[in-house]
């Protein structure tokens, strides 16, 4: 079976890596994978090469600017075209534009069983964005959601027909534990001491991640046990902020952002405890990482969070925007070193047990090999309406004529 996946971007991210390990993980007699990226290639397109995935690039941009209808129709005729060309048996698409893309694209192409995944949470999604999920929604298959509060959110604002939505959980593997010797000198050689009590996250620094609210807590933290580090992995247009606002708060000293690595799996085996404030969040890959390894693990209760930890048996969960409580609840963990460790246990035993990758893949497999109907007239009249209304729409603003501009 060829299948081609289509997603936003390559850089890095949870979804990102999520399918990197779905597309490198498939079995190889049963299933031939493609890769298609909106964006401009990134790290995990890099990766799945030198796996010998073929990957494509639409070169979209990175922002939304003046002339996205533009670009988005350029990438259009460019998805088209690849799905031609690749006589694929499946699309699996990842993420809003993609989604929609490859909906589009997919239908025009003749290809019948086209799978969509939501895998985050969006409080402030644009009407409109909304308004074209629901139109070419029918078009999809399945819509896979990785948790159920994804799959409400589906089912609620976009209106998607429950029978279509599949609830597949995320997987995680076991992975290789470091040598205490290894993980004190992997302290060591980003400035942290084998005596400091580290709090770390692994994050895209993004105002939806709440780190403000880590830093806040930290500050409290500060005046009542001062031999701690908090340890931020990742990077994202708030790191800036974040920095300042760390020296303003006091702690600039003690918190360490470490931007971008690749060794992730040997950083947060640093953690004394894991810490993610989110505002929203799907469904947390990172939370998993850390949990994989023995590690506690504090999470505010938003999205799919209460899906991953049981509050005060496989981890703690409290509310959104209470650095108070955050840091009250981490001061617990710091000086009840044994609860801390008997959550971490908990945590380790709860992803083995209900969140392992090859119970993942395995059900991916499963709803790929199964008899999937193609869509219905119906869907077809919708897509047939829809691309009418985007072509007047792109008229009344002038941009057909520089949409054949740009394809001469």
């Amino acid at each position: 079976m060829r299948i081609l996946f289509v997603i936003t971007s390559s850089h890095i991210g949870g979804t990102e890596k999520f399918l990197y390990q779905l597309v490198t993980r498939l079995d190889t007699a049963r299933f031939q994978a493609v890769v298609c990226s909106l964006k401009k290639p990134g790290y995990f397109a890099r990766c799945l090469q030198q796996q010998g995935i073929r990957v494509y690039s639409l070169d979209m941009p990175e922002k939304v600017n003046g002339l996205t209808p533009v670009y988005f129709l350029l990438g259009f005729v460019r998805l088209l075209y690849i799905i031609k060309k690749g006589k694929f048996d499946l699309i699996h698409s990842l993420l809003y534009r993609a989604n929609l893309l490859a909906r589009l694209a997919g239908s025009m192409g003749g290809v019948s069983q086209i799978i969509s995944s939501e895998r985050c949470l969006t409080r402030h999604k644009h009407p409109l964005a909304v308004w074209f999920d629901r139109c070419t929604v029918p078009m999809s298959t399945y819509v896979l959601a990785n948790s159920k509060a994804v799959a409400e959110q589906l089912r609620v604002r976009e209106r998607v027909n429950p029978e279509k939505i599949r609830i597949i959980y995320s997987g995680m593997d076991q992975k290789e534990q470091l040598s205490q010797e290894r993980i004190t000198a992997l302290k060591s050689s980003i400035g942290i001491s084998s005596q400091e009590y580290v709090i770390g996250c692994v994050a895209r620094l993004h105002p939806d991640k709440g780190l403000e609210d880590l830093l806040r807590a930290g500050a409290i933290i500060g005046g009542k046990f001062s031999s701690f580090r908090i340890l931020l992995v990742g990077d994202g247009p708030q790191r800036a902020y974040l920095q300042e606002l760390a020296h303003k708060l006091g702690i600039g000293q003690q918190v360490v952002f470490t931007g971008f690595r690749s060794d992730v799996d040997s950083l947060i085996q640093t953690f004394n405890l894991f810490v993610l404030p989110s505002l929203e969040e799907g469904f947390s890959l990172s939370i998993m990482e850390a949990m994989v390894f023995g590690i506690p693990v504090i999470a505010t209760r938003v999205g799919g969070m209460p899906e991953i930890i049981i509050s005060n048996k496989t981890g703690v969960l409290v509310p959104p925007h209470e650095p108070r409580i955050l840091a009250r609840e981490i001061l617990r963990l710091i000086h009840n070193p044994g609860l801390a460790q008997k959550l971490g246990k908990a945590g380790e035993l709860q992803v083995k047990n209900k969140f392992s990758f090859p119970q993942c893949l395995e059900q991916i497999e499963n709803l790929y090999e199964g008899k999937i109907s193609p869509f219905g007239r119906n869907d077809k009249e919708e897509f047939l309406k829809l691309m009418a209304l985007i072509f007047k729409i792109l008229s009344v603003f002038g941009f057909e004529k520089l949409l054949m501009k740009k394809c001469r």
